[in-house]
Order: C-alpha cells, then sequence, then structure tokens
C-alpha cells in the first residue's frame, strides 16, 4: 500500500473541512481506492500478455487457428483498452490536482467499468469455444492459468468492489459455459464425471473469489479510514502547535511593547517627582504633568488588562435586541463636545432597526472607532450612520482625517501595532483597534476598515438584525468626507 501523503491529505481536509465529515472520509478514501485499483490494473497488463501467449502455446495446433486468432485479437484489443481506461484516469487525476476540484471518480467508473467483466468473458471464452479438443494435460494447464489469473485478478481489484463482482461473475459463468456447451453437444447422454467435478469447483471458486473480494475490499477501505482519521489528528495537532506558537509570541510581544510603551510615562514620573522634590515652588506647572503621565500609565494598564480578559475569554457577552437609533443618540451626545473642541463636525444617520448583540459591548466597540475618528482627525468632520442591506445592519465611521497607507492596512488590527509614519500616533498605546475586532469577534461581528491616504478611513461593522426589526432606513451610504 502506497505511504501516507500528507501534502495531499492537508490540501484535500482543507477543501472539504467546511463539509459533512462523512461526506470528506468517504470521498478521500474512495479517491485512493481508486487509485490503487488502476494502479492494480496497470500492473497486470504484463501479466495479461504473458497468459494470452501461454494460452496459444498450448492450444495452437489442437483447435481451429482461425478461431484462436480471433480470439487472441479480442483479448489485444481488451488489454489496448485497459492501457486507455488507465491513461484516461490518470489525465483526470492530474486535472484535479490542477483545477483543485473533487474527480468524478463514480462517473468514471460507470463509462469505463464494462471492461472489466468484458475482459473476464474473453479470458475464459476458450473454454467455451475449446473445451475438450485440445489433449487434457494442455487443457488442464490452461485452467490451472484460469484460475490462478483469476484468483489473483479479483483480489488485486477488490478496491472497487463492483468491478470486482462484475469480473468474478463474468468469469465463473463463462468458465462454466464452457462445459454447459459441450453437455448440449453430447446430449442427450449424461455428463460425465469429470466434468460435474470441474461445475462444482467453478462454483466454488466463484464463492471464494467474491469473499475474498468483499474481505479485501473492507480491510483497504478500514486501512484508509484509519489513515485520514490520523492525518486528520495529525493536522489538528500540527495547527493546535502552531497556534499555541503564535499565542507565547503575541504575549511576549505585548510584554516587549507594553515595557516599551510604559518605559517614558513611568520616566517622565521619575523626572517630574525629582523636579518638584528640588524645586516645590514649581508645583503648579509640574502637577499637571504628572497627572498626565499617570493617566497614561492608568490607560495602558486598563487596556491591557482588558485585552488579556478578551483574549481569555473572560468578557460575558449577552446577546439581546439593541435599538440602533438609540446608540448612534447616545454617541452623538457623548462624543459632540470632543468633536467641536477640535472644530470639527459630528454628523449622525441613524435608522430605526435592532440588531442582536450585546448593547455594553456594542456601545464600547463604537466609542472606540468615533474616539479614533476624532483624534485623527484635524479638519472637516465624522460621520455615524447606519444602513439596512440584506438583513444585516452595516454601522460605520467615517472620518476625513490622515488616512492610512496601503502597506500599513493590512497590520492595524495587530495589538500595539502603529504606522511608523503616522502623525499622530505618539500618544496612542495600538491596542483599539485590537481590542474592537476581538469584540467583534466575540459578537459575530465583521468589521473592515478602508482608507485613503490623506483623504479619510471608513471603518464598517456589519451586525444581524433581530428577528423583530422594522428595518425602516433613513440613511444612505457616504462618501469618504473631503
Amino acid at each position: 500500500m502506497q505511504q501516507p501523503d500528507l501534502e495531499f491529505v492537508d490540501s484535500y481536509v482543507a477543501s472539504v473541512q467546511d463539509e459533512q465529515p462523512a461526506d470528506s472520509l468517504d470521498r478521500w478514501v474512495n479517491e485512493r481506492l481508486a487509485q490503487d485499483f488502476m494502479r492494480n490494473a496497470a500492473a497486470t497488463l504484463r501479466a495479461g500478455t504473458l497468459v494470452m501467449v501461454l494460452t496459444i502455446f498450448l492450444l495452437y495446433g489442437h483447435v481451429n487457428t482461425v478461431g484462436l486468432a480471433v480470439w487472441a485479437l479480442a483479448y489485444t484489443l481488451t488489454m489496448a483498452y485497459r492501457r486507455h481506461t488507465i491513461r484516461a484516469f490518470k489525465a483526470m487525476m492530474d486535472l484535479r490536482l490542477i483545477t483543485g476540484a473533487d474527480a468524478d471518480i463514480s462517473g468514471f467508473f460507470r463509462k469505463h467499468g464494462w471492461s472489466w467483466p468484458a475482459s473476464a468473458c474473453i479470458f475464459a471464452l476458450p473454454i467455451v469455444l475449446f473445451h475438450e479438443m485440445a489433449s487434457h494435460a494442455n487443457e488442464y494447464l490452461y485452467l490451472m492459468i484460469l484460475v490462478g489469473m483469476g484468483a489473483t485478478g479479483a483480489a488485486l481489484m477488490a478496491a472497487n468492489l463492483k468491478c470486482q463482482r462484475d469480473f468474478s461473475h463474468a468469469l465463473s459463468f463463462t468458465s462454466a459455459a464452457g462445459f454447459v456447451v459441450n453437455w448440449l453437444k453430447q446430449w442427450p447422454a449424461f455428463p460425465s464425471r469429470e466434468s460435474m467435478i470441474f461445475i462444482l469447483l467453478i462454483v466454488l471458486f466463484w464463492v471464494l473469489i467474491l469473499y475474498l473480494g468483499k474481505h479485501l475490499n473492507y480491510l483497504q477501505r478500514s486501512s484508509y479510514s484509519a489513515q485520514f482519521g490520523n492525518e486528520q489528528l495529525i493536522r489538528s495537532l500540527r495547527q493546535q502547535t502552531q497556534a499555541a506558537t503564535e499565542a507565547v509570541q503575541t504575549k511576549n510581544n505585548l510584554l516587549a511593547s507594553a515595557a516599551h510603551d510604559l518605559r517614558q510615562p513611568v520616566h517622565a514620573l521619575a523626572f517630574y517627582a525629582d523636579w518638584l522634590r528640588n524645586e516645590p515652588q514649581l508645583a503648579d506647572s509640574v502637577i499637571p504633568k504628572i497627572l498626565a503621565a499617570t493617566d497614561s500609565v492608568n490607560t495602558l494598564f486598563n487596556s491591557l488588562f482588558d485585552f488579556a480578559r478578551i483574549e481569555a475569554g473572560a468578557i460575558p457577552v449577552n446577546l439581546d435586541e439593541v435599538d440602533i437609533a438609540a446608540l448612534i443618540e447616545e454617541m452623538a451626545v457623548q462624543f459632540a463636545p470632543a468633536a467641536h473642541a477640535k472644530g470639527l463636525v459630528l454628523r449622525t444617520y441613524p435608522v430605526q432597526a435592532t440588531v442582536y448583540s450585546d448593547g455594553v459591548l456594542l456601545r464600547r466597540i463604537t466609542s472606540n472607532l468615533l474616539a479614533n475618528a476624532i483624534r485623527y482627525t484635524e479638519k472637516g468632520g465624522v460621520t455615524l450612520s447606519a444602513q439596512v442591506e440584506g438583513g444585516k445592519l452595516m454601522l460605520e465611521i467615517i472620518d476625513s482625517g490622515l488616512g492610512i497607507s496601503p502597506e500599513h492596512l493590512p497590520h492595524v488590527f495587530k495589538e500595539f501595532y502603529r504606522a511608523p509614519t503616522h502623525e499622530g500616533t505618539a500618544d496612542s498605546f495600538g491596542l483599539g483597534l485590537a481590542i474592537v475586532q476581538r469584540l467583534c469577534r466575540a459578537l459575530g461581528h465583521v468589521v473592515t476598515l478602508h482608507s485613503v491616504l490623506g483623504q479619510g478611513t471608513r471603518c464598517r461593522l456589519e451586525i444581524q438584525l433581530s428577528r423583530h426589526s422594522k428595518q425602516s432606513s433613513t440613511s444612505a451610504p457616504m462618501p469618504l468626507l473631503a
């Protein structure tokens, strides 16, 4: 049996991972059994040629030469078609590797499966045509060849139980037909004892090769099923190991980034404290700086604690109906002063709809996105809009800020990531969008970000509408603000 092909198993399991496990298993096992079947078919081509030569050698001079030549021609054509079938199967499997589509194994054998019982008929046909015409020794040798090759062929074809059974039936019935034809020629004389024994042996042979094929097919299928399960387990363990390694690396990066971000405000606190100790008369100017540094440290610690709780799944999620119009109104009241203080216009476009989410966490996500939008916008404004599309609500936060360059967009949801050349990120810890993405993942929402450098950023939340939502939209898609 061929050794396990890990790359093949990985690619196949990945391509069917969304399907039912039983379907995945059956398709994979059937494909491997078909490959075994065709490999064995290729291996029997030379043996079949040898059998033809031996049969001609045993029967030549004892039977009709023309009949023997016709039989040899039919046998040769059968072997040629077998070779064509093997090439067609190889071409189909090569195409499957190129396109990634499933190979139509059952369709292939519906088209070409007839050739195996046909070859069995032709293989056993000399008994029908030449029984008791050659010497008993030569006929006996031919019968031994027939039994040996028939049993070997039936065993090699066990990977495809239908073809094996059709082959066995055709071989046994054709062999028995030779004796029946001879009886009819001798009618009304009673069949000889040797003929009766041969018939019984053919029946026994037929039962044995059917049992052998069924048993071998069961063993091969069980072996491949176990291999499939083992490879799935190995692949799962490999993925879990990789995930654990990435998690450790992420936490190491988290600690390193946190230590880096803490260094500046802690050093500032030490500097201001020393300054205040040496020059207490400057308390009025130093104390606000100490408070600002302390607030920066507290903000970072709070963000770290929130991030750690989200990663550990320690934040409870209470899904319920959330009124989007009320949420947008609440956000407008909360962030209007901050926008006004920077000279920005905060626009809202509500929608009368309810979504299935956690109200507290959804407000937190929206707050983080609005705070980011206002922080990185110096002129123009920020828009908070909602619209209903195909049974889902699209909640968008659009700003006319600095925007993000294309090379940084794939990384903005990573923890502690800040664009190195992005103005206005010096006071950011790079955890806001990472927290937003993880909260959206916990709620089953989809968050996407689109940005044009120098023009602004659009962040979109895709949220499932609740069953009782009226879905009465009063908003329209908004362009990036100029």
